[in-house]
């Protein structure tokens, strides 16, 4: 007869992305990224368009348990 152990249970993951900053300037967004990268945080630069202007987007994705 075999019994769960709930303590050998693995925590549900997830998966975010936190928008960390936006920037006018692709040179100031990609500095930005980079530094969380070199932090250790898997971060990336997204363009987008808001009325004429262009921002880029500084996003960090976290895959793991909320804590």
């Amino acid at each position: 007869m075999e019994i769960d152990n709930p303590a050998e249970v693995n925590e549900p993951q997830y998966s975010y992305v936190y928008q960390a900053a936006s920037f006018g300037d692709t040179a100031r967004a990609q500095g930005f990224a980079n530094k969380l990268i070199s932090s250790g945080l898997d971060s990336y630069v997204e363009a987008g368009k808001s009325g004429t202007r262009t921002w880029y987007r500084v996003f960090v994705r976290h895959t793991g348990t909320p804590d």
